[in-house]
């Protein structure tokens, strides 16, 4: 649910319902921008809808006065499938005009929208080069390489999981209400040797898809069945197939053009990144970058995905990070981590940690 609170001086916040219309969806990101004419623009991307994953609500675009009164809603263009978003940012990619909106989320590319003569167009293939189907987590913007605009930090599930993906092998998601108990069913696989396996135990299909049981009546059988055997041809037909084959966390640089992609160091493929900071951690005027996250709500045989525990990057300039080792920067962190807040120029760091709360760290320069 989307809420506003309006300050009303110090640290005293109110709860204003009336500035902005009901939504009551699943919200995974928030990004603000500011136009000239006073104006605010509030994109609420929306997550999962309600047991019915791996579908959303649509999201949201809402727009306020300059005294915080609501406007109006606008529409963003509509390609596919509703996606799972979480992660946006308004930054300015063409250098001239109101700023263009990117969005992430799960088992679908980045996408880049303008608005242009009153209305949003989708401009992804002027700022991207090709399509980049991810496990996206989060974006991230900041001034990277000194240039004056804004670079992108997209956070992924990384490289250290059993889902070794390419572009024509990529981790998959079959969606569709099988068993006809009006729920939707997902049946992920990913690649092994060269062909697509189920990743989900009998059993667990089992539990999900009781009409499974007389198809499967032995692990035998189920465990030399290729993803696309699990279903009939007839009951595959109109099912939502979502695929992600781009996993490394990435940096795009900003050029006023088609964004360019850099790697960083293997470190930051430990684990999934959920939130990321840039700030001038050693003092050399360059802005380096920490990245956080894992993730803990796993089946038992994935594993949990928690090798990261706060993991700096030092800007060598150029869009070339180098790892910090944890002996410099003191960080032991524990647990996923999906909030990073940096204060007083650096001087503390505020992690917000599920099941946790707030943790913080002080100088370590």
């Amino acid at each position: 649910m989307l809420q506003a609170w309006v300050n009303t001086g110090g640290r005293s916040f109110i709860h204003a319902p009336a500035m902005l219309p009901a939504v009551k969806t699943n919200i995974g990101c928030i990004a603000v921008d500011k136009a000239a004419d006073g104006s605010v623009r509030i994109f609420a991307g929306a997550r999962v809808r309600q047991g019915m994953f791996p579908l959303s609500d649509p999201s949201r675009l809402i727009v306020l006065s300059a005294k915080g009164d609501f406007l109006r809603e606008e529409s963003l263009p509509v390609v596919g499938e509703s996606p799972m978003c979480t992660g946006a940012r308004f930054l300015q990619l063409d250098g001239e005009g109101e700023k263009e909106l990117l969005t992430v989320g799960e088992f679908r590319s980045p996408a880049v929208y303008a608005y242009r003569s009153g209305r949003w167009t989708d401009l992804t293939k002027t700022f991207l080069s090709g399509d980049m189907p991810g496990w996206w987590t989060s974006a991230t913007a900041a001034d990277l390489d000194g240039d004056g605009d804004e670079d992108l930090v997209l956070g992924n599930y990384g490289l250290n999981t059993q889902f070794h993906t390419r572009p024509e092998e990529p981790f998959s998601i079959l969606s569709k209400d099988f068993d006809g108990n009006g729920k939707l069913d997902a049946v992920s696989a990913y690649y092994i040797g060269g062909k697509s396996w189920p990743a989900h135990s009998l059993d667990d299909l089992w539990e999900q898809m009781p009409f499974l049981r007389k198809r499967f009546n032995t692990y035998a059988a189920y465990a030399k069945t290729e993803a696309d055997g699990i279903f009939t041809p007839e009951e595959r037909k109109d099912a939502l197939r979502l695929t992600a084959s781009e996993m490394p966390t990435l940096l795009l640089e900003n050029t006023g053009g088609v964004m360019k992609v850099h790697e960083l160091p293997v470190q930051a493929q430990f684990a999934p990144v959920f939130a990321a900071a840039a700030f001038d951690a050693d003092g050399d005027g360059r802005r380096d970058l920490l990245l956080c996250g894992n993730q803990s709500g796993t089946r038992i045989r994935y594993g949990k995905y928690d090798a990261n525990t706060g993991f700096l990057f030092r800007n060598e300039g150029g869009m070339r990070f180098s790892f910090v080792p944890h002996a410099s920067t003191g960080f032991d962190l524990r647990g996923d981590v999906r909030s990073v807040a940096v204060t007083d120029g650096g001087a503390r760091l505020w992690f917000g940690v599920n099941g946790v709360g707030v943790q913080s760290y002080g100088r370590f320069r």
